[in-house]
């Protein structure tokens, strides 16, 4: 893929009037299609991953797979995945591509193709929509299964109460503000969310009333009344006030990362040298670690932090989480051993490459996720280098860090997650060149955009 600095520096030889020395020219959508991921496994020292075919020219992704079937580890997938190619004519070179178009999105869809498209991903309702761009949207946010279990899951809305499609190659394909009695397939995905949320209460999981956070964490993004959430067959409990940033800048004497009391280490082991926290020891070729000490109040969360490395990232890939459960779950934010920018999806311990941006690493940058309803979004710097859209992970209030590899040379510094729109944590403040001050492409989180600007 092409990397997102390089078009900010075509952009900049514009602005210059240097255009006609810049023999760059970013590739833009040539073909939509749906087809099969591909298993990926091409080194000892690398974790697989489910990719689409083809990466050298994927734009963008949307996975269209059950719950079930995004653990499945090798073989040949089950479930489809919806591509936007750069090059006319890769779609044919897929094995299994359902159905193919142009890259129109307001192309409309013939009855022969909303056809093809019921039969091939299981889709009991008419298709109604008329283009391109919103059958795809629909997908997501009506014509989708809140357990996950026989279709892909809904979207949820953002804290801006915002339901978003991100497909790469075409940034926000569409958003809606949510509406009850429209988006239903979302309020019973919330509201299974708080049912899980609660229990998790109620089991010693979360802290004592830590459901009636997330209450008003649904409240307020969503613009409608807190019992809307709570299930028919649950109890009316009123919400409390949220807003949770966590931090560590490991600036303490070496000792074992989980000493603190704040972090557990979910498989492999961490230690703090020299004011980072440092990966000693890796079991079954990865190793990862939560910060569980304070649970944030919303799966709506950043997480950020300085990226170190005493070798080259050959054959392995330094990781950010959110949404993280354990070792084989979470949302992750990587710099990878592909000289690239990356994120993926871990259910069940399968990886599946949600998106990738080349990029050479810098010792010491910043890197940031941010997961907010169904949308996901990476930072290097405080410059967007990808998005995408995946409902497959939610309830989960914790973040962290993650390796693979053998590698025991990986090293974060200055770790923060936070609730999106919550007051930042106190930390030192990295440079950040004017370049990418200046870039339109920013967080959402307006407290970050703040300390960037500083």
């Amino acid at each position: 893929m092409i990397s997102r600095l390089a078009f900010l520096a075509l952009a900049l030889a514009l602005s210059l009037g240097l255009s006609d020395n810049v023999a760059f020219q970013p590739k833009g959508p040539a073909e939509v299609c749906i087809t099969k991921w591909n298993w990926v496994d091409r080194e000892v020292n690398q974790t697989p991953f489910w990719q689409a075919p083809r990466p050298d020219r994927v734009l963008g992704v949307l996975d269209l797979r059950t719950t079930a079937e995004r653990i499945l580890k090798g073989g040949v997938a089950q479930g489809h995945v919806l591509v936007v190619y750069d090059t006319a004519g890769t779609c044919v070179e897929t094995n299994g591509a359902l159905i193919i178009w142009d890259a129109d999105l307001e192309q409309p869809l013939a009855q022969t193709e909303k056809q093809a498209l019921r039969l091939g991903l299981g889709i009991d309702e008419a298709i109604s929509e008329l283009t391109l761009g919103d059958t795809i949207f629909a997908f997501m946010a009506f014509y989708s299964d809140p357990s996950g279990l026989t279709s892909w899951k809904p979207l949820r809305a953002g804290h801006d109460g915002l339901l978003k499609l991100h497909l790469g190659g075409y940034g926000l394909v569409k958003s809606e503000q949510f509406e009850l009695g429209r988006h239903t397939k979302t309020l019973e995905a919330e509201q299974e969310n708080y049912r899980r949320a609660r229990q998790q209460v109620l089991d010693g999981e979360l802290p004592e009333d830590f459901h009636r956070k997330y209450l008003t964490v649904l409240s307020e993004k969503y613009n409608v009344h807190y019992s809307n959430f709570i299930p028919k067959d649950l109890p009316d409990e009123e919400p409390l006030p949220h807003d949770t940033v966590v931090s560590d800048n490991f600036n303490r004497s070496n000792e074992e990362l989980d000493a603190s009391g704040d972090w557990a280490e979910s498989r492999g082991d961490f230690d703090v040298l020299t004011n980072k926290a440092d990966v000693t020891a890796t079991d079954a070729g990865e190793a990862a670690a939560i910060f569980d000490g304070t649970a944030l109040s919303t799966d709506d969360h950043y997480v950020e932090a300085n990226i170190n490395s005493t070798q080259e990232f050959t054959g392995k890939q330094i990781t950010i989480t959110a949404r993280m459960s354990d070792a084989d779950n979470s949302y992750m934010f990587t710099e990878s051993f592909l000289q690239s920018v990356r994120i993926l999806s871990n259910i069940g311990g399968t990886l599946t490459e949600l998106d990738s941006t080349n990029h050479t690493w810098v010792d010491d940058e910043l890197l940031r996720g941010e997961v907010d309803g169904t949308s996901l979004e990476v930072f290097v710097e405080g410059v967007s280098f990808g998005t995408a859209t995946d409902a497959n992970i939610d309830t989960v209030f914790n973040a962290g860090i993650w390796t693979d590899g053998t590698n025991t040379s990986f090293r974060w510094d200055n770790w923060e997650a936070g609730d999106l729109g919550a007051p930042p944590a106190p930390r030192r403040i990295i440079f950040i060149t004017e370049l990418q001050r200046t870039t339109p492409v920013a967080p959402t989180d307006a407290a970050f955009r703040e300390r960037l600007a500083a």
